[in-house]
């Protein structure tokens, strides 16, 4: 229970459109690039939507603290449309990377909503995942289960979306 609340809690901030010290660029589809002398490029593949309604909402986290219920702590956001193809398969590219830990969060806004909606009791009513594909039973997944290390080359991830 505790989960889905602090899980909950954290994506009503997922809303904004991309924004960050590393503006992120949104895509649907697949994305190449190469890392920069400016950093590394993340590419991260967000598989298991099962429509293309709504958004995709996501907070990539290069620390700890606030992760994933305080996505003002977030070092960068992207909010962009679902891939409108049969697998409804999207990538979120974020560059500019420089070297560090990093995890990230995200949600499929199916209403529109700018916000992860639950029912009473806290259950998710809308697809979320972390990466590292975590899920965690009665309690949030932590920065430390859901980080990755980037380097000074280019990195691609895959997380699924679950209802």
């Amino acid at each position: 229970m505790r989960l889905l609340i602090l899980l909950l809690v954290s994506a009503v901030g997922l809303g904004a459109d991309a924004t960050a010290p590393t503006a992120p660029v949104a895509t649907a589809g697949a994305s190449t690039s190469s890392a920069t002398a400016s950093g590394a490029v993340l590419s991260i593949t967000v598989d298991g939507m099962h429509s293309a309604l709504g958004h995709l909402r996501m907070a990539l986290f290069n620390q700890p603290t606030g992760f994933p219920e305080g996505v003002a702590h977030a070092c960068a956001t992207a909010n962009l449309p679902i891939a409108t193809d049969a697998t409804h398969r999207t990538v979120v590219t974020f560059p500019g990377l420089q070297p560090g830990t990093y995890a990230v969060v995200c949600f499929h806004d199916e209403n529109d909503n700018n916000h992860f909606d639950k029912s009473w009791l806290g259950v998710p009513e809308e697809g979320w995942a972390v990466s590292n594909n975590i899920r965690p039973t009665l309690r949030a997944p932590t920065f430390q289960e859901a980080c990755f290390t980037v380097k000074n080359a280019d990195l691609a991830l895959a997380v699924t979306i679950r209802y």
